[in-house]
C-alpha cells in the first residue's frame, strides 16, 4: 500500500475553493485530530478510492453549501460530514467493495451496512458526534426507497439531501473497472430526471449552479484520472 499522503495538504487542496478561512481552519483542525486522522488512514489502506472519493464529495458539497448560502457553523457541519460519509467502508468486505461488477443481493445489504458503520465510526469521536445523523442518512431518498431507514423528503435531514447529491455526481463522473465515466451534462442530466425521487427537487439545479463555477483542485483531479 503506497505511503499515506499528507492529510492537511489534501484537506487545503479539497478546500480551496471555499471563501472561509474560518471554515478552512475548523474543517481542516477537526479532520486532522488524531482520532479523526486514525479513520482517513484506515480507509486509505482498506480502499484508496474511497479515500479520494470521500475528498472530492466534501469538495463538491462545500461549495454547494457556499451557493445555498449557508452559515459559517453549517458549512463546517456538512464538510466534515462529506468527509466522512463512507468511513464505514473501512468494515465492508473486500469482495463486495471492490466488486467488478453488479453486486447479488447477498452483497448489497453488506454494502448498505456502511451507512450504520460510518455513524458509529464517527459517534466514536467527541468532536464529531453531532454529525452521526447526517452521515448514517445520507442514502436515504426523497421518495422513501433509500437506506439505512427509508425516510423520505424533510424528513431526511438536511446535510444528507446536500451529500447525496454530490455523492451521486462524484460517482458518476468517476471511471471504476466495470464503469466508464459520465461527462458533467451526462451527470446534470440525470440529476434533473432524479429530482424529486431520489433527490430533494429543490437542490438539483442549485447544485448544477455550484458545480458549474467551481475550479476543482488539480490534486483531486489528478487522483480521479489515475
Amino acid at each position: 500500500m503506497d505511503k499515506f499522503p499528507s492529510l492537511v495538504t489534501l484537506l487545503d487542496e479539497s478546500l480551496h475553493p471555499c471563501n472561509s478561512s474560518e471554515v478552512k481552519f475548523a474543517v481542516r483542525q477537526l479532520a486532522a485530530q488524531e482520532k479523526a486522522r486514525r479513520l482517513f488512514v484506515r480507509l486509505f489502506e482498506k480502499d484508496a478510492y474511497t479515500f479520494y472519493h470521500s475528498l472530492r464529495v466534501a469538495e463538491l458539497v462545500n461549495a454547494f453549501g457556499f451557493e445555498l448560502k449557508l452559515s459559517h457553523e453549517e458549512l463546517i457541519e456538512c464538510t466534515l460530514s462529506a468527509l466522512f460519509h463512507d468511513v464505514g467502508k473501512i468494515f465492508t468486505p473486500d469482495s463486495v467493495l471492490k466488486k467488478p461488477g453488479a453486486l447479488t443481493p447477498e452483497e448489497l445489504i453488506l454494502m448498505k451496512l456502511h451507512a450504520i458503520d460510518s455513524q458509529k465510526l464517527v459517534e466514536s469521536v467527541n468532536s464529531l458526534k453531532h454529525l452521526g445523523e447526517s452521515i448514517r442518512s445520507h442514502h436515504e431518498r426523497w421518495d422513501g426507497k433509500g437506506y439505512p431507514d427509508g425516510i423520505q423528503g424533510e424528513r431526511i435531514p438536511w446535510f444528507s439531501r446536500l451529500i447525496l447529491v454530490a455523492d451521486t455526481f462524484d460517482a458518476m463522473t468517476s471511471t471504476r473497472i466495470y464503469r466508464k465515466f459520465k461527462s458533467s451534462e451526462e451527470a446534470y442530466a440525470e440529476i434533473e430526471r432524479c429530482s424529486g425521487t431520489q433527490f430533494d427537487p429543490s437542490l438539483g439545479p442549485i447544485f448544477i449552479q455550484a458545480h458549474k463555477k467551481l475550479n476543482m483542485s488539480p490534486i483531486l483531479r489528478e487522483k480521479l484520472a489515475a
